[in-house]
């Protein structure tokens, strides 16, 4: 190195603190979260973006659910149960995975945003199907008349009518989710109070109508079929669906009409629970095949409903029909 021009030189640079150029949150805020009308201000501002219904959706999600953004942006429809309107969520940071229950108005916006990718037939064929596929292992007793063929015949068809009663609930439902003005959903456990079976067993229907108590106390709990809000007119309503294809005997009866009349009194509280504000609450039973079991205004049957609901959804249950109806020739045929 001799002869070099270099040199060794102390240097002059100074380690120094970094200057946080933004102030902590608690400088800028008194609070580290949203309240519901601003939650609902910004779902409000997003339904106005190019992908509205998406981004609002997803915001109401968040918001309901407590979900990360990892956690929303990784949702998949396998973790949604449209039938008992439940969200399955999977939780990061070696959190608690849970099931949670999804309200009315958000599953609504939920099966809106699948509507685009999903048609009708393709939400209600998987249910037809499957019926198909229990039908066709149906066990038998054969009959020394009917011989074999005939007698796992009858025993499909009769199965047939048990289960297309549930072809009609899925299909009455998908349809009606279709509606803008509509959300739909169905609860396999609502809850009957003490106070709710004793008014059952003392009042008649037409007294139910002006009776409302608290929804929330349970010593049983009720299937309904479909629960509707209908946003044009603020009504909530309650159905049970059968095919009413013959009359019920007089102990069905009984049952269906002690029902109706628990799920009359509970159903505005139960919608208010539900997040909506109904002006109204309704419960019926659909026969939809024309023989009633239960008088009007009580019940409905099928060439009632596009009218009932302001939407044609008549259509479509019987295009679910003419599948179903096809399938059980075809597996009748082979058998």
């Amino acid at each position: 190195m001799s002869g070099s021009h270099l040199r060794l030189v102390t240097p002059a640079t100074k380690k120094r603190t970094v200057v946080p150029r933004r102030l902590p949150n608690s400088a800028l805020r008194t609070r580290e979260y949203l309240t519901e009308s601003e939650v609902e201000r910004l779902i409000a501002a997003a339904k106005v973006n190019r992908w509205g219904h998406r981004d609002s959706t997803m915001l109401l999600l968040a918001f309901r659910h407590g979900l990360r953004a990892s956690e929303l942006t990784d949702l998949r429809w396998d973790q949604i149960d449209f039938e008992t309107a439940t969200l399955h969520v999977r939780r990061v940071k070696q959190g608690t995975p849970s099931s949670q229950p999804i309200p009315g108005d958000e599953l609504h916006s939920i099966a809106a945003s699948r509507s685009p990718v999903m048609g009708f037939m393709d939400r209600v064929a998987p249910v037809v199907d499957e019926t198909i596929r229990t039908l066709s292992n149906v066990r038998f007793v054969e009959d020394p008349i009917a011989g074999t063929k005939y007698s796992r015949a009858t025993s499909i068809i009769s199965s047939a009518y048990k289960r297309h009663g549930r072809i009609l609930e899925v299909a009455l439902r998908e349809s009606l989710r279709e509606s803008n003005r509509h959300s739909v959903w169905n609860d396999d456990k609502f809850r009957v109070s003490r106070e709710a079976d004793a008014l059952a067993n003392t009042q008649d229907l037409e007294s139910c109508l002006a009776t409302t108590l608290s929804y929330g106390n349970s010593v049983r709990t009720l299937q309904i079929d479909m629960i509707a809000f209908d946003s044009a007119g603020q009504f909530i309503r309650a159905y049970e669906i059968k095919r009413g294809n013959g009359q019920f005997d007089a102990g069905k009866i009984r049952s269906i009409t002690r029902d109706l009349k628990c799920v009359q009194v509970l159903l505005r509280s139960y919608g208010e629970l539900c997040k909506y504000k109904p002006v109204a609450a309704e419960s019926k039973i659909i026969f939809y095949y024309g023989v009633r079991s239960i008088p009007r205004p009580w019940s409905l049957v099928g060439n009632e409903l596009d009218e009932h609901f302001g939407f044609p959804v008549r259509e479509r249950i019987e295009e679910a029909n003419d599948y179903f109806r096809r399938k059980l020739h075809d597996l009748l045929e082979a058998s």
